[in-house]
């Protein structure tokens, strides 16, 4: 058992912070929104980061794009060639109306909307096994800008410092690849755990197309701009609008 902590609230403290119902916070658990870090009683103990991310990013029922309109979004962005090559005449029509909702919508209005592309977990395993792990995700948002793995780049584009490792690893990965990471390197779920995974499909779409170990700079800044650290948070935030009027 667990006792609260300034790491840590309650359903009934995140729902006054987010200014939803207890019941809403429960389905943002559920929905992998908001990760918990175990129990007090018979409630759960929530992390608080994770509340304060969706603070920040914004918790506003309304609709919100499933996880292949926001792939297609972040393609747009990145300006992938070819992308319309193949498609019938209605998923032309569809990406021609995605572009122009890019164009239409703001950096915050695009953060908000794509909120569930990923289901959010966290992990904890051991220091040796960290730098493996990172290997066999898609790295993204403060990940990818390890300069130990040329983040240097990146990290310009977005006006930010480059990272260094500091044995915690943030990326995107497929359902069944996590199982076998969770057999691998015996990872245990911890909500303050060095490991942050986004579950998530096609994540090969998400792939920077020189870097393929590293997301592309549109989904990093589209993490980065949910970030409960202000310069990051800003960084993401331009770095879309900057993509964004140029779609």
């Amino acid at each position: 058992m667990m006792t609260a902590s300034a790491e840590t609230m309650t359903s009934a403290e995140a729902a006054v912070l987010l200014g939803v119902s207890v019941r809403q916070v429960q389905r943002f658990v559920q929905a992998g929104q908001i990760a918990t870090r175990g129990v007090v009683g018979r409630s759960a103990l929530l992390d608080s980061a994770s509340v304060h991310r969706l603070a920040t990013v914004g918790s506003a029922r309304g609709r919100t794009w499933k996880a292949s309109t926001v792939w297609q979004a972040m393609a747009l962005l990145d300006d992938r060639q070819g992308l319309s090559t193949g498609l019938s005449e209605s998923k032309q029509a569809q990406l021609s109306h995605l572009r122009n909702r890019l164009r239409h919508l703001d950096a915050e209005s695009l953060v908000r909307m794509s909120r569930k592309r990923a289901r959010i977990t966290r992990w904890r395993v051991s220091d040796s096994y960290v730098r493996a792990v990172g290997k066999r995700v898609v790295v993204t948002a403060a990940s990818a800008l390890d300069s130990s793995d040329g983040g240097e780049q990146l990290a310009r584009s977005l006006r930010l410092a480059t990272r260094t490792w500091d044995g915690q690893v943030e990326g995107y990965i497929t359902a069944e690849k996590l199982s076998q990471l969770e057999r691998e390197f015996f990872l245990v779920a911890d909500g303050g755990g060095n490991v942050t995974l986004r579950v998530t499909e096609d994540v090969e779409t998400l792939v920077d197309l020189q870097q393929p170990f590293r997301a592309c700079l549109p989904v990093v800044a589209l993490d980065l701009a949910e970030s409960t650290d202000v310069r990051e948070r800003s960084a993401g935030l331009r770095a879309l609008t900057t993509l964004m009027a140029r779609v």
